[in-house]
């Protein structure tokens, strides 16, 4: 965006310095995102029962647990427009230093789907009108299919979005996209080497192979009604998304691509 540049109607921002400021302050705690378990800040206020009559989003995060990167996603989403409560459901144990554990750990894939499920099913049951979102960010795409797959029979979510999901490409996550009323959408990047390529090929995968994860290059069966892949183009480093593996959750790219995804149609699936 050049200086001259207005910032459209819709925009979350008062002033391009805000905008500024929110981009490059989600880059700068990328090197310390652990430590956002600690400093909720604005992100507490989200995850607010009162607000879920207007709708639930569910944000699992990465393999960390939680930190700055699902905090900022959280308020990104906020910012941009995405209503009712936004809580952010960690399905590790909590204990940063045991990440690469979470990363292989199905036992507590499955149980954290197990929880999300549970979580969308008492929500569908409670305020069935209001809408209900799953967002898997990195390990926790593995953990949203979980709960995909768990969901009993005639409750489905309203959407489901996987951000640079560490699972591998043979993943059959195209399969689970009729859980969802408005599909499955899936962001991806060739830029995202460090994380999905080198580690996943030495650690292995959220499913165990020693590959790099489908939020690479995508998931090898992707042609099924409301399966929607989103790979990443230079346009979006104008919304902070380098092509990085943290770049999907910075709070603008949140505000101005995500946001306006998951309030579009599924029938038309919308575009970052």
């Amino acid at each position: 965006m050049t200086p001259a540049e207005p910032l459209p109607a819709s925009s979350p921002w008062p002033n391009r310095w805000r905008r500024r400021g929110a981009g490059w302050a989600s880059l700068l705690r990328v090197p310390v995102c652990p430590v956002g378990r600690w400093v909720q800040g604005r992100a507490r206020a989200l995850d607010d029962p009162a607000a879920q009559k207007d709708g639930l989003t569910i944000v699992l995060p990465g393999i960390q647990g939680r930190s700055f990167a699902e905090y900022d996603l959280a308020v990104g989403l906020a910012w941009g427009g995405l209503p009712g409560r936004i809580a952010v459901v960690d399905w590790t144990s909590g204990w940063f230093f045991r990440a690469f554990l979470h990363l292989r750990d199905t036992a507590m894939h499955e149980a954290g789907g197990e929880e999300a499920a549970r979580l969308v099913t008492e929500h569908r049951r409670l305020h069935p009108d209001a809408p209900v979102t799953v967002i898997g960010y990195s390990g926790g795409a593995a953990v949203a299919l979980h709960a995909l797959s768990r969901l009993p029979a005639g409750v489905r979510a309203t959407r489901t979005l996987l951000i640079a999901p560490a699972c591998s490409a043979p993943t059959d996550a195209a399969a689970l996209a009729d859980r969802c009323e408005q599909g499955v959408d899936v962001i991806c990047s060739r830029l995202d080497v460090p994380i999905l390529v080198g580690l996943l090929v030495a650690l292995g995968t959220t499913d165990g192979r020693h590959r790099p994860g489908a939020g690479w290059g995508g998931f090898e069966k992707a042609d099924a009604p409301g399966f929607r892949e989103h790979h990443w183009r230079p346009a979006w480093t104008g919304r902070f998304h380098y092509g990085g593996h943290f770049g999907a959750v910075n709070r603008v790219f949140a505000a101005e691509a995500l946001a306006p995804l998951l309030l579009s149609s599924g029938a038309s699936g919308g575009s970052p």
